[in-house]
């Protein structure tokens, strides 16, 4: 005759749910952390504010170049919309915003 020993797994028992437990408070605590500084303007003031005043001299900048293109005939309307968008988008990745 044997007799049947019933084995528990580790998952099963109390210390696992309380680790589990732990584990997810810790997770809602650091999404809180990311959500709570993402939703902050820029941090420090001046570094902020300095960047963001590279970025708008970039694009004055090459905004005006590709407008004299288009004044001197070299390109069309649709060319410099095109050029204008992609004078913005290299500015914003040399000159990233904070917190974005």
């Amino acid at each position: 005759m044997t007799t049947a020993v019933e084995t528990t797994s580790f998952l099963d028992t109390m210390g696992a749910k309380a680790i589990a437990g732990l584990l997810a408070v810790m997770c809602l605590i650091g999404l809180s952390a990311l959500h709570y500084r993402a939703s902050q303007p820029g941090g420090s003031g001046s570094a902020a504010g300095a960047s963001n005043a590279e970025f708008v001299a970039c694009r004055g900048t090459r905004v005006e170049q590709i407008l004299q293109l288009l004044n001197d005939g070299l390109i069309n309307a649709e060319q410099y919309e095109e050029y204008k968008a992609r004078a913005i988008a290299t500015c914003a990745g040399q000159f990233p915003s904070e917190g974005n």
